[in-house]
């Protein structure tokens, strides 16, 4: 009491605390979903990174081939940017997505190929 006295402040009241402890909750509960929303985003981009290599393509160009092979194959985009992490460090890659991804490699590279040759000029 003699500290809000001094300070000019009121002691909290019952109903501040729990304000104070919902706020708290919420705020945990948005960090939490921020780390794996962040978590998330650095596995897609590690994907999109080994397609880029694999491919030789733009990062731009590996981001679309992760989400037209995931809609292709019918895949949730976290779980196959996961899958292509773990495929690129030697695991496995279930056969439905790494089909998907090699017509789409063999699709993007044909496409690099056919460019490459083109005439540039008169």
């Amino acid at each position: 009491m003699a500290l809000s006295a001094l300070s000019g402040c009121h002691p909290l009241e019952p109903s501040a605390v729990t304000d104070l402890a919902r706020s708290v909750g919420r705020l945990r509960t948005e960090n939490e979903r921020l780390k794996g929303a962040l978590a998330t985003g650095a596995v897609r981009n590690q994907a999109a990174g080994v397609l880029a290599m694999l491919g030789r393509i733009t990062p731009e160009d590996a981001w679309r081939m992760l989400r037209d092979v995931a809609q292709r194959a019918g895949s949730d985009l976290d779980d196959l940017s996961a899958g292509v992490v773990e495929f690129a460090q030697g695991g496995d890659l279930p056969d439905r997505e790494l089909g998907e991804l090699r017509r789409a490699l063999d699709r993007c590279t044909g496409d690099s190929r056919g460019q490459e040759h083109a005439p540039t000029g008169p």
